[in-house]
C-alpha cells in the first residue's frame, strides 16, 4: 500500500467517482513497482460503486494514461499506476 501514489491523485482534475477509483488503486499500489493487484469486486466493494461503473472508470483511466493494465492470469487485475516519478516513463 502506498500513500505516496495517492498524494498525486488529489490535485488531478477529473470526475469525483473516477478519482475515487484511481485513489483506491493508487493506495493499493506497491511503492517500488507502482503495481496494484486488485479485483473488480474489491474496488467495487471498497468504493461503493457497481462492477460496471468500476470497469468503465478503469478503462477511462487507462485511456487517460493514469494506469496501465499489466496482463496476468486469473481474475486479479494488475495495474501500474503512472503517477509521480513514473508519469514521465509512460
Amino acid at each position: 500500500m502506498s500513500l505516496y501514489h495517492e498524494n498525486f491523485v488529489w490535485p488531478l482534475h477529473m470526475q469525483g467517482l473516477k478519482k475515487l477509483v484511481l485513489c483506491y488503486v493508487a493506495r493499493q499500489a506497491n511503492l517500488k513497482t507502482g503495481e496494484a493487484h486488485v479485483t473488480i469486486l474489491d474496488v467495487s466493494y471498497q468504493t461503493g460503486m457497481s462492477d460496471s461503473a468500476v470497469r468503465n472508470f478503469l478503462k477511462e483511466l487507462e485511456l487517460d494514461g493514469h494506469v496501465t493494465r499489466v496482463p496476468t492470469p486469473g481474475k486479479r487485475l494488475n495495474y501500474r499506476v503512472n503517477l509521480g516519478d513514473r508519469q514521465c516513463s509512460v
